[in-house]
């Protein structure tokens, strides 16, 4: 029976290169394991659901030229939120997700949205400028989906797009697309919470 070797003394003895590869591919398999226990990014789903919402209302009060400067303010607004709790939640649990490359994700997924709605409202009126976005989110959440090895809310937020896409195209009202789309993404961020996604 071969006996096991504390990890404290595993790291100051001198080890073979073969030793130290075994070593490094388990700490990176703990890694992989813990980060996946922190569970699918249910919070910016439920965040960014709500503010796409609250763009609905207010076209609805005041048309779709209010969008440019409302997203212009509640795209910083939601990446701080989603920053704000995914730090707490590190602090908490010390251990964090895949940090810098999820961030720059997320705000090059804002810029996109940003200048999709802008590109495809001149281009194809407002339901081009209501839709883009929605397909630049689904393409930004599938990449979460490769970097987290998550496929639930890439699934999810393309479900979502399917039916606002279909309800666009049946005639919605640009205010029910906001809303209609917004509902999907929080209705994915409490089921993936309601699933244990979330420990």
């Amino acid at each position: 029976m071969q006996r096991k070797v504390p990890l404290r003394q595993t790291l100051t003895a001198p080890a073979s290169p073969r030793q130290a590869t075994e070593l490094l591919g388990d700490l990176a398999d703990l890694r992989q394991s813990t980060r996946r226990s922190l569970g699918a990014p249910w919070f910016p789903l439920i965040v960014f659901g709500s503010l796409t919402a609250l763009a609905g209302v207010l076209v609805d009060a005041f048309g779709p030229s209010v969008l440019l400067a409302y997203w212009l303010l509640a795209s910083p607004a939601g990446l701080l939120a989603v920053r704000r709790h995914y730090r707490a939640r590190g602090r908490r649990r010390g251990v964090t997700g895949r940090g810098r490359p999820a961030w720059m994700i997320g705000v090059m997924l804002s810029c996109l949205c940003l200048a999709a709605g802008i590109v495809g409202g001149r281009l194809g009126g407002a339901p081009a400028g209501l839709l883009a976005p929605v397909w630049i989110a689904v393409a930004g959440y599938v990449a979460f989906g490769v970097l987290q090895r998550r496929v639930a809310p890439a699934l999810g937020v393309a479900a979502c797009a399917a039916v606002t896409t279909v309800a666009a195209a049946g005639g919605a009202p640009s205010w029910a697309v906001e809303v209609l789309f917004g509902a999907g993404l929080i209705v994915v961020g409490v089921l993936l919470v309601l699933a244990g996604e979330e420990r």
